[in-house]
């Protein structure tokens, strides 16, 4: 600074000759005498002026460090941005000297002055950040070999820690400091789950309006859970993370237990939910009284545990409340015998009446729970009939049934039975007399049709549309397809001794064909009567393809007699009087597929629509023959969607077998399988 002081005095000197050079100057005007050049005085201004740019600069950098060493250090953290400012347009002054000046000591001197202050401050920068705290300090102590306290005191001065050399560790400051910026934002992500899952509540809703609350909207608590324990776990594998480990796991370990607590409790909660209704009411209580016993008390403590979560509310502190985590195991342990009891009991009535095996439990719990109540089963006939919409019971008693109506709408087939149903007792009881019941009077209708079928056979013109009128869909067309097998199988026999035995009955055919085919173009009446029409048209169809196919055969002596394969592979409907089947011993429909018959199943199935029938089918037909008369299963393969399943076996079924087919359970398992 002893030069910045000579070069004040030699600014005051030089002033005092500019005065006096103005002076003679003016004297030199006055008196008319010739002036007096000074070159070393306009030397010496020139030389005092550039001197000042170097020194003003110098002793405005060194008087501005001086002021913030002597600094707080909470003045400090405050001023930072503008002590960067303020000595970045230092270092741009500095660079803008003349070149002249960049050969003066003083020059080099300020330079480093700017230059060792321009690296300190990032420094500085990053040790004024809110990250930084006390343990920081400490670490910033040792990296630099000094001791000062930084943080408590006001007369901590900026001076201090520039003595304690900070740019030698500056390698180990900038990893502190980038260390406790990472903290920082560990520190905030746990605090911003601490106080997202302070405040979070569960979602209620009224069970059946008895006052009681189930928890609503769990899978998105659940999953909220989730997400934040891993998270905290990606946290507890970081670095930075020594500071807040303990409160880390501490909070991931309240958000487990939370989590597997409300597992249970919605396992609970559900069990609850699916029997509640079983044995707080209904048939099924009366006949389970023990398990009944043992939901009540479970109920019971149900409801206790729900009030007071619905009053809290917060997850944290429900899942936490002692009494819900000592009754949730014991209440799962009870609602699980009363769950195995209830199995055990739909087991003996899916084994009372089979057809149950193929309802979820579900929908057979609600038929059973309302098993006294005949009425409320015509709600599920269709669960366990093929083609029953609803029975129609006696207006005065209405436990008797005495008959069934299809689907349809208006117009809808309605089949009185041969005897009325007593509807009394337990429902699979009256279940398997009502099934009894309706195959009886099915066959019934069977031994009509084929009785008069040989009466239509004589005038098939005239008598035909009498015969499909008189009947149900489902017997028209068996009446269609054993006058068929009759006719194509008598003229096989025939074949021998009357050429023209074949082509007689393909023109028959022709002709009963062209019948149905102009009833299609009348005025049916209802859809149902339309339907069952146009079913007829459809299966034959197919047997006057194969009554052309036998005739050709015949002609080119490939088929000989009703003895050959290819009169045997079709499906062929008989009428045996002498017959007996587990219906009842007054004769039997057959159906028969090579050297498979099969009894008709007498099961209602409604006037429905039919596939038309491919070659396809009749390979389908004979290999599934083949496979269920030697006790074998049938697993048809073939591209997705071409009808494998649904199309071929619903097809064999109801064309062929005539038995029921059920969808596939809303619920399934292998038990009913078995």
């Amino acid at each position: 600074m002893e030069a910045v002081d000579r070069l004040s005095r030699f600014k005051e000197e030089i002033k005092i000759r500019e005065r006096k050079f103005d002076l003679y100057h003016g004297g030199e005007i006055l008196f008319a005498l010739p002036h007096q050049e000074y070159p070393g005085l306009l030397k010496a201004k020139k030389e005092i002026k550039l001197a000042s740019l170097l020194y003003d600069l110098y002793a405005d950098v060194i008087r501005s460090i001086n002021d913030w060493k002597l600094m707080s250090w909470e003045t400090v953290t405050i001023k930072i941005s503008e002590m960067i400012d303020t000595m970045e347009s230092y270092a741009n002054r500095c660079k803008k000297l003349p070149g002249k000046l960049r050969e003066y000591e003083s020059f080099s001197q300020m330079k480093r002055e700017i230059d060792d202050f321009q690296t300190i401050l990032p420094l500085l920068r990053e040790l004024s950040k809110d990250s930084i705290k006390a343990r920081h300090w400490e670490d910033v102590m040792v990296a630099c070999n000094a001791k000062f306290d930084a943080l408590g005191k006001s007369d901590f001065k900026l001076e201090t820690l520039l003595q304690a050399d900070l740019v030698s560790a500056r390698d180990e400051i900038e990893e502190i400091t980038d260390g406790a910026d990472k903290q920082l934002k560990i520190e905030h992500q746990l605090g911003e789950i601490k106080s997202q899952w302070k405040t979070k509540e569960f979602l209620f809703a009224e069970w059946k309006d008895r006052g009681i609350y189930i928890l609503k909207s769990t899978p998105a608590v659940v999953e909220e859970l989730e997400e934040v324990q891993m998270n905290l776990q990606t946290v507890l594998t970081m670095r930075h993370v020594k500071p807040f480990r303990k409160i880390a796991q501490e909070l991931l370990t309240t958000l487990s237990e939370t989590s597997d607590t409300i597992e249970s409790w919605v396992k609970v909660q559900t069990m609850w939910c699916a029997l509640e209704s079983v044995f707080t009411g209904g048939d099924i209580a009366k006949q389970l009284p023990k398990e009944a016993k043992k939901f009540a008390k479970v109920d019971k403590d149900w409801a206790k545990i729900m009030t007071k979560a619905s009053q809290s509310r917060n997850v944290i502190e429900c899942c936490a409340d002692e009494l819900l985590q000592n009754t949730i195991p014991t209440m799962y342990a009870e609602l699980e015998k009363c769950q195995k009891s209830l199995e055990g009991y739909l087991e003996q009535k899916q084994k009372a009446f089979p057809r149950f095996y193929f309802v979820s439990n579900a929908k057979l719990l609600t038929i059973l729970s309302q098993g006294s109540d005949p009425l409320a089963m015509n709600a599920y006939y269709e669960n366990v009939f093929d083609a029953i919409q609803y029975v129609e019971h006696d207006k005065k008693d209405k436990t008797i049934i005495y008959k069934i109506h299809g689907d349809g709408g208006v117009g809808h087939e309605v089949i009185p039975f041969i005897k009325p149903v007593k509807a009394v007792g337990n429902i699979e009881d009256w279940l398997t007399t009502l099934l009894y019941t309706m195959r009886l009077t099915l066959k019934n209708h069977a031994r009509s049709c084929a009785a008069g079928v040989f009466e239509a056979r004589s005038d098939p013109s005239n008598k035909l549309r009498p015969l499909v009128d008189s009947n149900i869909a489902q017997f028209a067309l068996l009446a269609v397809q054993i006058m068929w097998t009759y006719e194509t199988q008598t003229a096989l026999e025939q074949c021998k001794s009357n050429a023209k035995a074949l082509t007689s009955n393909c023109e028959r055919q022709k002709k009963v064909l062209e019948e149905l085919q102009m009833w299609c173009l009348q005025d049916l009446g209802t859809k149902v009567n339309r339907k069952k029409i146009e079913t007829l048209v459809t299966v034959h169809v197919h047997q006057r393809d194969i009554a052309d196919e036998l005739r050709q055969l015949v002609e080119i002596k490939k088929v000989q007699d009703e003895n050959d394969f290819d009169w045997l592979k079709q499906a062929r409907f008989y009428w045996r009087p002498s017959a007996s089947d587990d219906v009842s011993s007054d004769g039997a429909t057959v159906v028969s597929i090579t050297d498979v018959d099969f009894n008709y199943q007498y099961e209602y199935l409604g006037a429905k629509e039919r596939l038309v029938i491919t070659p396809l089918t009749d390979k389908c037909y004979i290999t599934l023959a083949q496979a269920l008369g030697m006790y074998f299963g049938g697993a048809p393969a073939g591209p997705a969607g071409t009808g494998k399943v649904c199309q071929q076996c619903c097809s064999m079924g109801h064309h062929v077998f005539c038995c029921p087919h059920f969808n596939a359970l809303e619920s399934p398992s292998a038990q009913p399988l078995d």
